[in-house]
């Protein structure tokens, strides 16, 4: 597995982890867990975002 791809999986694996927890949090109505799950998305997306930037180059 070369580099981009394990970035991708992992980029992806966060968002998914953390979109995971934003629902489970919003069912349980504990905003804090959701918010957080929320945060996570974002840092996988950034990382996508960033390591995306950084092949492109």
């Amino acid at each position: 597995m070369n580099e981009s791809a394990r970035a991708r999986l992992i980029g992806g694996a966060m968002v998914l982890v953390g979109l995971v927890q934003v629902i489970l949090g919003t069912r349980q109505g504990d905003t804090i867990f959701a918010g957080l799950g929320g945060a996570y998305a974002l840092i996988g997306i950034a990382y996508l975002y960033a390591h995306g930037r950084e092949t492109s180059q």
